[in-house]
């Protein structure tokens, strides 16, 4: 059975959005900095106003996120739905689709939060496509920030030291052995056991 459940934020958690104490939105400014670094690195007009649309976007995702208080109820978490179903309430996002071209056979998935999933099927019908775009843009840079040029890697460890705490930067090494052991810890270790 397939399993789909809350996602695309860049900040760790929902409430990194919506707290407001002084910690919480250094770590809120650290991450749009680091987003206008990684437009503004990736020669994207307009930075600042393109690292704003990706904000809101995430906000108004985190909004249908559960808390980690309401992801602990098991029974909550586990939502059988039929494709048959999730199609007709949920148009925008086309399921049946994206299970075929993911070359996937399914007419049920489990939907860990529904209420993310009717969110983001309005947000597909309200938010423009070139903000979408930007988004995944976005998404992607962050996504692949620790391995690209030297620029975007210091972007990265920026915001992480913000984040995190982290006080120095691993070296290039470090951060192919954490790759390679996050992507293909299971199979790798495979050969070991």
């Amino acid at each position: 059975m397939l399993h789909v459940g809350q996602a695309g934020l860049g900040l760790p958690d929902r409430d990194y959005y919506f707290k407001t104490d002084e910690a919480t939105v250094a770590i809120q400014n650290a991450y749009k900095t680091y987003l206008t670094s990684l437009f503004a690195l990736s020669e994207h007009e307009n930075a600042e106003q393109s690292a704003a649309i990706v904000y809101d976007i995430e906000k108004k995702l985190a909004e249908s996120h559960k808390t980690r208080i309401e992801r602990r109820n098991v029974k909550e978490n586990y939502n059988k739905m039929a494709v048959a179903d999730l199609n007709e309430g949920q148009p925008n996002i086309g399921w049946t689709n994206l299970i075929t071209q993911l070359n996937l056979q399914a007419d049920s998935i489990d939907v860990s939060q529904p209420a993310y999933y009717n969110a983001l099927n309005a947000m597909l019908n309200s938010v423009p496509i070139s903000d979408w775009k930007t988004y995944l843009k976005a998404g992607t840079l962050s996504t692949y920030a620790d391995i690209l040029s030297k620029p975007f890697e210091d972007a990265n460890f920026e915001y992480t030291k913000v984040l995190y705490g982290q006080s120095t930067q691993k070296s290039r090494a470090q951060l192919m052995v954490q790759k390679v052991d996050r992507q293909l810890g299971f199979a790798l270790g495979q050969l070991y056991v």
